[in-house]
């Protein structure tokens, strides 16, 4: 065989290869993760903007009612991970008391 033959037949032979690990490959199921859920996060804050901790974070998905329930930190922040992805409804309650000013007060003077 010449050299030339020999070259054709060994690019042959890497071409007809790579096509068949090419179409094993195909078969073969993914090996990249799927990601099958996500996070919710955020802060809980007041009308003032004020953060609110201690308050309890109801996330529902709305679709299956599957019901997760979360805490906010000393900064108002919560973390909820690891839901299945879908639809959800989040709603906040506290258990410490409203502020709240007794008597009346004062309109400001005019100086």
């Amino acid at each position: 065989m010449s050299g030339s033959a020999t070259r054709l037949s060994g690019i042959r032979d890497f071409v007809a290869t790579a096509l068949i690990l090419g179409a094993l490959g195909g078969l073969c199921p993914s090996a990249v993760a799927q990601t099958v859920t996500g996070t919710l996060q955020g802060t809980v804050t007041d009308t003032t903007s004020a953060t609110l901790p201690g308050v309890t974070v109801t996330i529902r998905n709305v679709d299956t009612g599957l019901v997760r329930e979360v805490l906010t930190n000393e900064r108002g922040f919560y973390n909820a991970p690891f839901l299945p992805i879908g639809r959800y409804r989040l709603t906040c309650a506290s258990t410490r008391p409203s502020p709240s000013t007794s008597g009346s007060i004062p309109p400001p003077r005019k100086r």
